[in-house]
């Protein structure tokens, strides 16, 4: 049975802020913390049997500290221009090496995820499902759990649209969160909706 002491967390944070005009979006304040901590904190407390955190060859240093403090590996994407599915595609590699059971990948850029999300992800892959993404009332997409049977179809990712085709594949289902607990900010409007 699936727990989340036999899981992995993969934090994708590698993506290039093209969209945000302020420099970095995950380093960019939101309250009193970056975007990027609001997600790698309570996710990185979680009791994960893994926690591995990607980000980008040319990014700042900034990046990795952040995590690292946050008690996640930091596994470096050299060609993060290759889209979230490289990111993907080399975390699950790593993983292979491993005993976990499933992964579960979150995005640096969505901060109102909460932890405990992971459970309810895995008490939902628990009955019987290879995949269980996030919806909410006009979103579909991650966070994402997938067990270990997909990985060799995960590390065959590249591009933009992650792991949309494995999922398309295969049989999952869904855990719903709010539609402010799914936001994702790509730009310094969403980051101004955001912080209202």
């Amino acid at each position: 049975m699936m727990e989340l002491s036999n899981v992995a967390i993969v934090l994708l944070a590698s993506g290039l802020s093209s969209r945000f005009s302020g420099g970095d979006k995950l380093l960019a304040p939101l309250g009193n913390k970056s975007i990027l901590e609001h997600i790698a904190r309570p996710w990185g407390q979680l009791g994960a049997k893994t926690k591995v955190a990607v980000i980008g060859a040319d990014e700042t240093n900034e990046r990795a500290e952040t995590v690292s403090s946050h008690g996640w590996d930091v596994l470096t994407n050299h060609s993060p221009q290759d889209g979230i599915g490289s990111s993907i595609s080399l975390a699950v590699h790593q993983l292979i090496q491993t005993d976990v059971k499933a992964v579960i990948c979150i995005l640096g850029d969505m901060p109102f995820v909460p932890a405990d999300h992971a459970s309810a992800m895995i008490k939902a892959a628990n009955n019987g499902y290879e995949a269980v993404i996030t919806r909410s009332s006009s979103y579909q997409g991650p966070p994402a759990l997938f067990h270990r049977s997909l990985f060799s179809k995960l590390t065959a990712l590249s591009g933009d649209n992650g792991a949309r085709s494995v999922i398309a594949s295969i049989k999952s289902t869904a855990v719903s969160l709010s539609p402010k607990m799914v936001m994702d900010i790509d730009t310094v409007s969403d980051l101004k909706a955001a912080s209202n």
